[in-house]
Parts: C-alpha cells; sequence; structure tokens
C-alpha cells in the first residue's frame, strides 16, 4: 500500500512507508507494531495488530495544517472504521460525493486501504480505529449474520462494488468503545493475547453486524426524524457526555437541542438504542472500568468522577451493571 500526504495543492509533505503484510495477518501468533511521526503538518502516532486473519490499526494525531492523504491499496480488505475523535471527509471514486465521518461515528467499508483520498482539517485532533479482514476470514466471520450482511458477503466473495450504498454513519455505542479499549490496552502474556483479541474483536464485529442490520434491514420501521432532528438527537448525545458530572436534567436538555421530550425519548432511543440517561449510564460504567483497569486512581475518586456523590451508589450501580463490584474488577 502506497501513501501520499499532500496540502490543498498537491504540494508531496510525506510519504510514510505504510504496509499490510499478509504473511502477518496468516502468522499463528500476535504482531505488534507502533511508531511515531513528527512533522510541521502533524504530530501522530501509528500502532498495529495482526492476528488471525485480522488487521488493527490505531492512529492518534495532532494536525496542523489541512492535509490530503492519498492512499493506495491493491489487495482488498473489507472492514470498519471508528473514528471516536476529529473528522474526516473522504473522496472515492466508487462514492457519489464526498462522504464525511464525525466524531464518535463508524461504518462498514469494502476496504478501508482502497484508492481514497482523506482529507483531514488543521488545528485538529484525531484518534481513528480501524479493523480490517482478510477477504476469506471476514466470510466465515459473517456467514448467516442476516441478509444485510448477506448482501455484503456476495459481493466480497464477487470481488464487486455493493448494489447499495452505506450513507448512513452509525454511532460508536459505550459497548464499542469499551472494546476498542480493550484491544488497544491488552496487556495479556503471548499464550493468552490472540484468545483475548479474537474475542473482543468477533464481539465488536457483531455489534456492528446488529447496527447494520437495524439501519438498513428490510425490516426496518420507516423512521420519522428528519435529518435536523437526527443532527438535534446527536447534539444532546455530546451535551449529555460533555459533562458527566453534572448532566442536564432532561427538560434542559430538549431546550438546549430545541425537541420536545416526546420527540428526543424516542429519536435517541432510535439513534443510540438507549434511553437518554441509560446511555448516560452505560457510558459511565465503561468509563469507570477503564479507570479501574489503569489503577491511577482509587474507587472512591473514580465514583466521583463518574458524577456519583457517593461510594457506595457508585458500587450498586457498577455492580448491577457488570455484576462484580468495582473492588473485585480491580
Amino acid at each position: 500500500m502506497s501513501i501520499t500526504i499532500t496540502n490543498e495543492t498537491m504540494e508531496v509533505f510525506h510519504q510514510p512507508a505504510l504496509r499490510l503484510y499478509p504473511d502477518k495477518l496468516s502468522a499463528p501468533q500476535v504482531t505488534r507494531e507502533s511508531r511515531d511521526e513528527h512533522y510541521t503538518f502533524w504530530d501522530s502516532y501509528f500502532e498495529q495488530l495482526y492476528f488471525d486473519g485480522m488487521h488493527a490499526g490505531f492512529c492518534t494525531a495532532e494536525v496542523h495544517h489541512d492535509i490530503y492523504i492519498t492512499s493506495e491499496q491493491t489487495s482488498a480488505m473489507p472492514g470498519m472504521v471508528f473514528l471516536q475523535r476529529g473528522g474526516i471527509t473522504a473522496i472515492r471514486q466508487d462514492y457519489e460525493g464526498p462522504q464525511h465521518l464525525g466524531e464518535q461515528q463508524h461504518n462498514f467499508v469494502f476496504d478501508p486501504y482502497a484508492t481514497a483520498t482523506t482529507m483531514i482539517r488543521g488545528q485538529s485532533q484525531l484518534d481513528v480505529f480501524v479493523l480490517s479482514f482478510l477477504p476469506e476470514r471476514f466470510l466465515q466471520l459473517v456467514s448467516d449474520t442476516g441478509p444485510v450482511m448477506d448482501r455484503i458477503a456476495e459481493s466480497i466473495a464477487a470481488s464487486r462494488p455493493f448494489t447499495f450504498r452505506l450513507q448512513q454513519h452509525m454511532p460508536i455505542t459505550p459497548k464499542m468503545q469499551a472494546l476498542i479499549t480493550e484491544i488497544r490496552q491488552c496487556r495479556y502474556p503471548e499464550g493468552l493475547k490472540k484468545l483475548f483479541l479474537q474475542s473482543r474483536v468477533l464481539e465488536l464485529l457483531a455489534l456492528q453486524c446488529e447496527q447494520l442490520e437495524a439501519v438498513y434491514g428490510h425490516k426496518q420501521k420507516c423512521s420519522k426524524l428528519t435529518p435536523a432532528d437526527i443532527r438535534k438527537v446527536q447534539l444532546a448525545k455530546e451535551i449529555l457526555l460533555s459533562d458527566i458530572q453534572h448532566p442536564p436534567s432532561l427538560t434542559e436538555l430538549c431546550r438546549q437541542v430545541g425537541l420536545n421530550e416526546f420527540k428526543l425519548k424516542v429519536g435517541f432511543k432510535e439513534v443510540f438504542h438507549h434511553t437518554v440517561f441509560g446511555y448516560l449510564k452505560a457510558f459511565r460504567m465503561e468509563r469507570a472500568r477503564t479507570l479501574l483497569a489503569n489503577r491511577s486512581m482509587s474507587v472512591t475518586e473514580i465514583a466521583y468522577e463518574m458524577g456519583y456523590a457517593s461510594l457506595h451508589h457508585f458500587s450498586n450501580e457498577f455492580k448491577k451493571h457488570f455484576g462484580v463490584s468495582p473492588a473485585s474488577m480491580r
């Protein structure tokens, strides 16, 4: 795979030697690679994992100038792109127009590394996770998972573009975010690492397949939300998570985004598959689990950081969610 990074006038900034290695993808052991890059246009960190016909790639960057990243990959690898922070715009020959992927959104792509140009605005921070598969491995995993995935699998097996467009990006749920964090922070010894990574990747794939079937399945009910309503619901989620210690009331949230209570409740359930405060609780619990694993804060400090007035209340909620107490999990 070749990559060229330019500015808007096509002046070449950088041509990194980034490659995917089929031999590592098929190897029995897990291979991990990482590198830092420091240039005038960005400061970035890349990390890659190869195992069991799968490739997991993480990129964290501070982008200083508008950049255009053109990639060209000769062998197709179906996969998923999860944008945890920032925004990117993809321009590809098989798209009808530019496709913008926003913060906390994800989608399935036939090949994340196919010939494409990705534009990233300067003065921004980027945090993206890409999970891709050897075609034959992907076809094994998604067999008989639903009509939408069946159509995708048929296209991949025949090496042809999709007969429909995956234009509606989907939200990254708290559970998805937790799985991505676990994949990145895997500290198991070599004998268990592959088994752990396989389990988390398969669960993440299952969650995305479930969302794809809900969004594009023929049995999906017609949404009564307008595009403007959906944007307001997404804004409500951003406001809700901007200060999890002091979240707004439902009435205040409705006022801030300009939706009535009924439409916000229904819209939140449709877009995020959670009630408003059910989503907040799940986010708090997954964030708390991550902090517990990092061991940089006490359980009491984590409870207050998550917005709980008492350790007892936090511990009860945590045990209801995970089945064990915070102290036991640590």
